[in-house]
C-alpha cells in the first residue's frame, strides 16, 4: 500500500521535483542539505485521497508517521570499510547534524526527522540490498554516498519514484530524474582545470597524466581527461588505475 501511495505522490509532484532537481545540479555543496527540507515538504504534502492528513497538511505515507509526527529518511553510506572514515561517516554525520538543528527548532511543520542508517561499505551489491530493506520505510534517501553504489540503485529508485540525494558528482547521473547531485560533475571539473592551465596560465601542450579509480567514479574523471586531452593538445604521459580497496600506492 505504501509503495502505491508514494508512486501516486511522486506522480503528482513530478514536474516540481524534476525542475528543482535540475536546478540543484548547479548549486554548491553548501546548499545541499538545506534544500532537502524543501523536498521533504513537497513529498510529504502530496498524497493520495485515502491518506490520513495531519493538522499541518502533511500526509501519511512511506516514512511519514502522522500519529507520532515523525518523518523517516534513509542514509545509505559506508560506515565501515576504506571510504568510511574519510567521507562516509563525516558526511552522514553532517546530514544528521543539520536535521538535529531542524528538530531542535520545531522540526518540519512540527514533525521530527529521524533516520534509517544503513552501512553499505561502499559496495554496490550491499547498497542494493540495504535500499530494498528500507525503501518502503522512508520518505526519501537523504544520503547515498558513492558513484558506483548510487549507479546500482538508480533504476530501482526511478521505478519506485524515490527521491535520492546522492553524494556523487558523476555527469552520467546528472540527468537522472530522481537524483539530486551536490555540485559540478567530475568530468567538467577535470576539463575546467585544464582550461585554466592552458588558457589562464598559458601553459601550452602540458605533459599530463591521470590516476583514477577503476569504477564509475573514476571513469567520469577519465572521460573529462580524454576530452581535455583532445581539446587542449595535452601531452599524455600515463593513465593508471587503482581499486577502491587498494592501500598500497607505491610504484
Amino acid at each position: 500500500m505504501w509503495g502505491n501511495q508514494r508512486l501516486h505522490r511522486a506522480k503528482e509532484c513530478n514536474k516540481g521535483i524534476t525542475k528543482r532537481c535540475n536546478m540543484l545540479t548547479r548549486k554548491t555543496l553548501s546548499l545541499y542539505v538545506p534544500v532537502i527540507v524543501a523536498f521533504l515538504l513537497i513529498l510529504s504534502g502530496c498524497a493520495t485521497s485515502s491518506s490520513t492528513s495531519s493538522s499541518g497538511g502533511i500526509k501519511a505515507g512511506p516514512g511519514v508517521d502522522t500519529t507520532n509526527k515523525t518523518i523517516t529518511l534513509g542514509i545509505l553510506s559506508p560506515y565501515s570499510g576504506p571510504v568510511a572514515d574519510p567521507i562516509g561517516i563525516p558526511l552522514a554525520n553532517g546530514v544528521k547534524a543539520y536535521f538535529d538543528h531542524i528538530n531542535d527548532n520545531g522540526g518540519i511543520d512540527g514533525y521530527k526527522v529521524k533516520f534509517s542508517e544503513q552501512d553499505t561499505q561502499y559496495n554496490p551489491q550491499l547498497e542494493v540490498q540495504k535500499y530494498n530493506q528500507i525503501h518502503n520505510q522512508v520518505l526519501m534517501i537523504a544520503d547515498s554516498l558513492g558513484t558506483p553504489t548510487t549507479f546500482a540503485i538508480k533504476d530501482q529508485a526511478t521505478a519506485d519514484h524515490m527521491l535520492v540525494s546522492a553524494a556523487t558528482l558523476s555527469s552520467a547521473l546528472a540527468r537522472e530524474k530522481y537524483l539530486i547531485l551536490v555540485g559540478t560533475p567530475y568530468r567538467l571539473q577535470v576539463e575546467n582545470a585544464f582550461d585554466y592551465i592552458v588558457n589562464k596560465l598559458s601553459v601550452k601542450n602540458p605533459s599530463t597524466g591521470i590516476i583514477y579509480q577503476d569504477d564509475e567514479y573514476g571513469q567520469d574523471g577519465l572521460t573529462g581527461y580524454k576530452e581535455a586531452k583532445s581539446a587542449y593538445n595535452l601531452h599524455d604521459v600515463a593513465q593508471v588505475t587503482y581499486a577502491a580497496t587498494d592501500t598500497d600506492f607505491t610504484a
